[in-house]
Parts: structure tokens; sequence; C-alpha cells
């Protein structure tokens, strides 16, 4: 049965209502930024595209327009900029896609009665279906981007469930819904993987050991390359998850599609969620999934070698998954190598402590993280518009400098120069994505601080008064000085910053 429209929402415990989000919204900028072509908007008469949003059509089209230019790129899962008018989108849908698309506006456009509009259109809804589903997933995305954790968990769960009480994943959904227009079950197909990957990711980021996504039986067919389904030339045979995840043993090659990559990707890290954090995980059972994330990149295609073509074209789907893969590779290894885990441990170069987990394949495991995070600084270095990448790519610059940071403890002082190059160049790349996104904003914070300490010129102590390896690095009213690395991923709430949308379902 649907659910209470007007009961409360219930996330770790604290109850959020959607009368609860007026007062919030308040802590938003209110508009105080002008507008783009604020002139020129201001004398076009008000026409209402949707009966909640007091937008014009222009504005619209306006927030629309960066949205596709932008944000569709990295989440390609609605129908492309040339089919979107032909579709029409119910108002959750345009509401949420001019919110998005508000965040890269320039200058900063006003928020407030976005963040408003988009509650309210949640907040009467009954119908439970496709579009539910695409809207609740770029909301989730969009929730998480800006520190809302628990309201974006509530959106992924809810999109979950009425995804697989529609039967959005049966393989033939996308034939049956779609009126036999090929964009639109290409646009359905994508809309179960984005909802998978981005469930994935989010269990990744929350630490948990499985994804409900994960746990379903049957899948769509696989999306086509990125290409084809911009100029609405998509596949009308696509292939299977199974011939796709059979490609090793096939005697005839076949091209597959950047976005095929970045769902085995996730796929890959369902299975190291299991034994990432498992004490009691056995060898053969760390050793199946490592030979997983290895054997990802000796199957890429020589086209897919690397996520930049000659003209300097980006194929986001292919980056994003070197992300995906690259974070479940310091996931996996980075707790089972040599590494300090804690920061106090890494609070003084001159008193480091080590744990006393190392075993006789820490080095290697230690080998592995460090590559990985020094894959996720080259990606940074890439010479494209920052702005452009998901916000997901937060939590690969996290890790990254995570691991870089760790290292730096326990790596010979000739080495100091290149741990703090590379930390350098992602803190970077925080900076930029923290212009749009509260998770690069808050991340950068804490990990400018924990750098400061770490590489910063400063008197060397004593080594005969390093009896702890819990001195602070951080100042009064920072975060513990004992805290796990891993523990920069809860520190995600906002309240004082950002509205807390409260129940949408």
């Amino acid at each position: 049965m649907p659910p209470n429209q007007n009961a409360g929402l219930i996330v770790g415990g604290t109850p959020t209502t959607i009368e609860a989000v007026p007062s919030r919204l308040q802590q938003l900028d209110d508009g105080t930024a002008g507008t783009p072509n604020s002139a020129t908007l201001n004398t076009v008469s008000t026409i209402r595209s949707c009966r909640f949003s007091g937008l014009s059509e222009r504005e619209m089209d306006y927030l629309i327009n960066l949205f596709y230019a932008n944000f569709w790129l990295v989440h390609p899962m609605l129908v492309p900029r040339h089919a979107y008018a032909q579709q029409s989108y119910p108002d959750h849908v345009k509401l949420v896609i001019c919110l998005i698309g508000s965040y890269y506006a320039s200058p900063t456009y006003p928020r407030a009665s976005l963040w408003q509009a988009t509650s309210s259109a949640f907040s009467t809804l009954t119908v439970r279906d496709i579009h539910r589903v695409q809207a609740l997933v770029l909301y989730a995305i969009l929730l998480h981007a800006q520190q809302q954790s628990k309201e974006a968990t509530a959106c992924i769960v809810e999109a979950t469930d009425i995804a697989i009480s529609i039967g959005l994943n049966r393989p033939e959904f996308a034939s049956e819904r779609a009126g036999m227009n090929p964009v639109v079950e290409e646009s359905y197909r994508r809309s179960w993987w984005e909802l998978y990957i981005v469930d994935g990711f989010m269990a990744v980021v929350h630490q948990l050991q499985g994804f409900r996504s994960n746990s379903v039986g049957m899948h769509p067919n696989l999306p086509c390359e990125e290409t084809l389904y911009a100029q609405a030339i998509c596949d009308h045979s696509p292939v299977t998850l199974q011939q796709f995840e059979d490609r090793a043993f096939a005697t005839e090659a076949c091209a597959y599609s950047s976005f095929c990559y970045r769902i085995e990707a996730i796929r890959i890290i369902s299975r190291i969620l299991a034994v990432a954090r498992a004490n009691d995980a056995e060898p053969d059972e760390i050793q199946a999934v490592d030979n997983a994330l290895a054997s990802w990149k000796y199957h890429l295609p020589v086209s897919k070698s690397d996520v930049i073509d000659q003209y300097g074209h980006v194929d986001h789907m292919l980056l994003q998954a070197n992300v995906f893969i690259q974070c479940a590779t310091i996931i996996l290894h980075f707790p089972r190598s040599d590494l300090p885990l804690t920061m106090s441990t890494c609070s003084d170069l001159a008193c480091t402590r080590h744990t006393s987990r190392i075993t006789a394949t820490s080095r290697q495991h230690t080998v592995k993280a460090i590559s990985a995070s020094k894959e996720l600084s080259n990606l940074a270095a890439l010479p494209w518009c920052m702005t452009v990448h998901s916000p997901f790519f937060t939590y690969g610059l996290i890790l990254g400098c995570i691991v870089q940071l760790s290292a730096s403890s326990s790596h010979a002082q000739t080495c100091l120069q290149q741990h703090r190059d590379r930390v350098t160049l992602m803190i970077g790349a925080l900076k930029t994505l923290s212009e749009k996104w509260a998770v690069a904003q808050n991340a950068l914070r804490h990990l400018v601080k924990v750098s400061g300490s770490i590489f910063c010129a400063k008197p060397t102590p004593d080594p005969l008064l390093c009896t702890s390896a819990h001195d602070s690095m951080f100042d009064e009213g920072g975060s513990p000085a004992d805290m796990s690395w891993f523990d920069l991923f809860a520190l995600d709430e906002l309240p004082n910053e950002l509205p807390a949308i409260g129940s949408i379902i």
C-alpha cells in the first residue's frame, strides 16, 4: 500500500514533516544576488509552466538548459534535451530539474522559492510511477550533495520501493510502457540503472554492507553509448547484463557502452561492501574481489583506455566508473594496509604510531591503496571544467586525500613533497566543487585542517615527549583527534546552512 502522504517520515530515529520545511528554508540565500538576464526576464509576463514554481517559461528554459548542459552529462537518466518538450514531464520532475539547474547559474540564482516549490510538489503526490522514481533519484543526488544525507537516503529508499513495486527492474518494463518510443525506452532502462548506481554509491558513503536494488533477481537491458543516446539513435536490441558479464569468454568481440562499465563498477562495489569491514573475511574472499577490481581495467577495450579523447572530450560515464573502481580499491585495501587508520596517528610525523594489525599481505594492500589514491589525483589533474563533475567525485577526492595524508606519516621524508602536491591538487579540486556542493565545502574544511597539521612547517617535537599517539591535530572545537579517517564521511549535517526538506514521500 502507498504510504500515508501526510505522515511524518522517520529517518535515523528523527521524525521530519513537510510542515517544518518553510521555516528551515529561510536559512537559504533569499535571492539577494542578481538573476541571470534579470532585466530581460522582468519584462516577460510570468506564465506558470507548472502550478508550483512561479517561474516564467523563459526562466524555466534557462534553468533546464543549465541542467542539461551540466548535470545531465554526468547523470544522463532523463530523455535528451531535444526530446524534453515532447516528454511532458510532471511538475515534480520539472521542479527538480530547475532546482538542480539553479546551482549552475552565474551569478547565483535565488533558490529559496524553488526549494519550497519542490517540497510542496512532492508533498501532494499520490501516484507511484516511473516519473516519481526519476524525480526522487535526482533529488537524492542533490540532497546528498548539499549534506542532507537523511533526506537523501529517504528519497532512495522510496525510489527503490516504487521501482520494484512497478517492475522497473524487469527487462520488459521499458518496451511495455514507452509507447514504441526507443528514446523513452532507453530513458526507462537508464532510470533503473541510475537508481542502482546512486543506491550503491550511497551505501559506500554510509559504510553499509549492501543495498536493496542489488538484491533483486532481474535487471533491464543495458544502456547504449552516450553519443548515440544524445542523438536519439538508440539500440533496438540492447545487450543484457549477462552478455556483458560474460564478455571475457566471448569468442567474438562486442562493443559495450561506457555506462555498462559504470554499472559493473558498482556491481563490484556490492561485493566489496560485504567483506570490506569484516574482520573475519576469508583471504580467498578478499582475493576474489581484488581480482574483480584488477580485471575490470584489463577488460576495457582500447577505445576506453582513457577517459579523455584526442579532441579533449571527456567520457563522463567512464570517468565515473574509474572513480568508483579507485574508491572501491581504497575501501578494500586501506583498512588492511600498514597505513595509520586514525587521524591521531598522523597528527605528528615524529610521533607516529602504527596499529598492530599488520599481516603478511599488509604491504600489498598498502601499495594498492596508495596506487588508487594516485589515480584519483590524476583524474583531478585532467584539463576540463571541474564543475561538470558529478557531486560523487567529491568522495573520490576525499578518499584520495585520506590515503595520501595517511601515507605521509609512514613514508620517508623524501616522499613528503609528492604527497603534499597530490593533496594540494585534490584540495584544489574540492575547493572548486565546494562552490556548488556543500558536501565538498564541509570536506574541504576538515581536510585543510588535517593537511595543515601534517604539511605546514612547525618546530620538530622532542621524540622523548611523544608518549601518546593521540595528540590533537585540531584546535579547540575541532573534530576528535582519534577519529577514523572514514569518519570524515559522517561529518555530513549542516543544520544552520541548508534546509531540511522533510517528508517528501
